[in-house]
């Protein structure tokens, strides 16, 4: 089990039972961000006296009352065939569910504050660049769903090889084969390459506006192996269009007046191009003032066949 988690849980626990019954207060702006299983794990922070009244204190309970399973077909993590999945997949008994949890949750919608201003998206909805498998792409992807078969096949010891190192290599693969391997070519249709043109394009309509990257594979390291960051850096400044001061990676910034300053530069210009994580440049940052446009480069990658 998580340390960190069992560590919150016995305090959690511990201030609600003194002080004949005593509260713990959490703050956040994304309580449900990958799974609706979550609404369980802060409820069993939060309303753990109330989900043992009610009977549902585990999570078996608890999803047995609010949610349903379903059944269905999913292709193999080796892409040669087919198998059947259970899923927690939607709420059931969700008018008691909402009430239980605004007991403790406090929602706020966007139409409730006033005052916010978003910006809309042109052409309404995010842009979906697909971009064709090379050849070193094609032959690692072939690699891995070998390794994925041997490993379901239990030919190969986990000790050797193991699915989470094979999902590793795959997300590589499909962000850019030089990661797994440096002497792969330099195709012009890798994402890499098509993502510095749209940028360039994008300065060209907009030079006085700012850009931000999102890439959470493959960042800046000081060991001298290929990185995309310093690759995407490179295509740019070799474009004419940026010069090296105007591209900027968050993960310099080691402080947070550092990264403070970083986006100061941001928002007056000065830094064109920031590249950063989804966590770094996520949440919490104010460097909206020139953003025109936002690129994610490590996109889920499907092979034609599947």
């Amino acid at each position: 089990n998580s340390q960190r988690a069992f560590d919150m849980d016995m305090k959690a626990a511990y201030f609600q039972e003194i002080n004949n019954g005593g509260g713990v207060t959490m703050a956040t702006g994304t309580p449900l961000s990958n799974s609706i299983a979550e609404c369980y794990v802060f409820q069993h922070f939060l309303q753990r006296p109330m989900l043992q009244k009610s009977g549902i204190d585990s999570f078996d309970e608890w999803a047995s009352v609010y949610g349903n399973i379903t059944v269905s077909l999913e292709v193999k993590p080796t892409g040669n065939g087919w198998r059947m999945r259970e899923r927690f997949a939607e709420f059931k008994n969700l008018p008691e569910l909402c009430n239980m949890l605004s007991q403790c949750f406090d929602v706020v919608k966007t139409t409730d504050i006033e005052g916010i201003k978003l910006p809309e998206i042109i052409g309404g909805k995010p842009q979906i660049i697909v971009c064709e498998q090379s050849a070193d792409q094609v032959r690692q992807v072939e690699e891995g769903m070998k390794r994925a078969e041997n490993i379901e096949n239990k030919k190969v010891s986990l000790k050797d090889d193991n699915m989470l190192a094979v999902c590793g290599y795959m997300s590589n693969v499909s962000l850019d084969p030089r990661i797994n391997d440096p002497d792969a070519e330099d195709w012009d249709g890798l994402k890499i390459n098509v993502c510095a043109v749209q940028i360039c394009e994008i300065q060209k309509q907009f030079p006085n506006s700012a850009q931000v990257v999102f890439c959470d594979l493959s960042v800046p390291n000081n060991k001298g192996k290929f990185t995309v960051y310093q690759e995407l850096k490179d295509k740019l400044i070799e474009s004419g269009s940026f010069l090296p001061e105007e591209i900027a990676f968050v993960h310099d910034a080691d402080n947070d007046r550092k990264r403070l300053e970083m986006f100061d530069k941001v928002n007056s210009g000065t830094i064109k191009v920031i590249m950063g994580s989804t966590s770094k440049l996520g949440t919490g940052v104010n460097m909206q003032r020139n953003l025109i446009a936002a690129h994610h480069l490590d996109a889920p990658y499907v092979p034609k066949d599947i």
